[in-house]
């Protein structure tokens, strides 16, 4: 595993330590874990990551919480220790993204060990970067930046999506109109988002709103309540990022 600074939303804490977590790939049942860090002044390990399988079952990488503040997301690579890093499979996880709860301090997340077709599992995993619920960061500025672009995207897209609902809430909007508002080119840039594609997917698939009022009223009322839940979340969740090293 690698793991290079504190991720959590709001802090700046830098660590430039990276440690991998290697094992034997042919056994059936193993599991190994390394503990990293902070910036060292504390001593304090934030977190470990584990590939673990038992027999009959799919391997798959476990991260443990063990800082004091919830962990909102992370990157996690692996890869086979015989191709290197530049082989590198890495995968997002991202409590406010995927619409899970964030994992609590001694608590973990299961993320499946991806292989390509016909290779060996990777035996190396690694942190490559992480955000906790207090604002701190770990890990490489690169990813730490994507996990802050998606989150922000995101966030607009619920920000023009509570604004579209509120105003066709206010104006009783017909399936119809609701329909149109979405096709509108100005609106293109916000339907690839999760509030976009939830938006129309939920009223595609509700013929009747027009024919019955309250199930109108239902659909429009659900996605105004699920997504403003979710903006005010991501609003909190941006988090600053650290100051390039050098």
């Amino acid at each position: 595993m690698r793991t290079r600074a504190a991720y959590p939303w709001f802090g700046c804490i830098i660590i430039a330590v990276i440690f991998s977590a290697t094992l034997d790939i042919a056994a059936t049942d193993f599991r190994i874990a390394i503990q990293a860090t902070d910036s060292g002044q504390s001593g304090e390990a934030k977190y470990k990551i584990e590939i673990q399988s038992e027999a009959g079952e799919t391997r798959h990488v476990a991260v443990t919480n063990l800082y004091a503040y919830p962990l909102t997301a992370c990157f996690v690579g692996m890869y086979l220790s015989s191709e290197g890093p530049s082989r590198e499979i890495r995968h997002l996880w991202d409590a406010y993204l995927q619409d899970q709860p964030p994992v609590l301090t001694n608590d973990s997340t299961s993320l499946p060990l991806s292989h390509g077709v016909g290779k060996p599992f990777p035996d190396t995993v690694e942190v490559a970067a992480a955000v906790w619920a207090d604002g701190s960061t770990f890990g490489d500025l690169k990813w730490l930046k994507v996990i802050h672009a998606n989150r922000t995207i995101q966030l607009r897209g619920y920000e023009w999506a509570v604004s579209l609902l509120q105003m066709g809430q206010k104006e009783d909007w017909t399936r119809a109109r609701f329909l149109e508002e979405l096709s509108r080119s100005e609106n293109k840039e916000f339907l690839d988002s999760h509030a976009g594609r939830e938006m129309k997917s939920n009223i595609e698939i509700n013929p009747g709103m027009d024919e019955y009022p309250r199930l109108r009223r239902s659909v429009v009322q659900g996605l105004l309540d699920r997504f403003t839940k979710r903006r005010d979340a991501l609003q909190q969740a941006i988090f600053d990022l650290p100051l390039p090293e050098g």
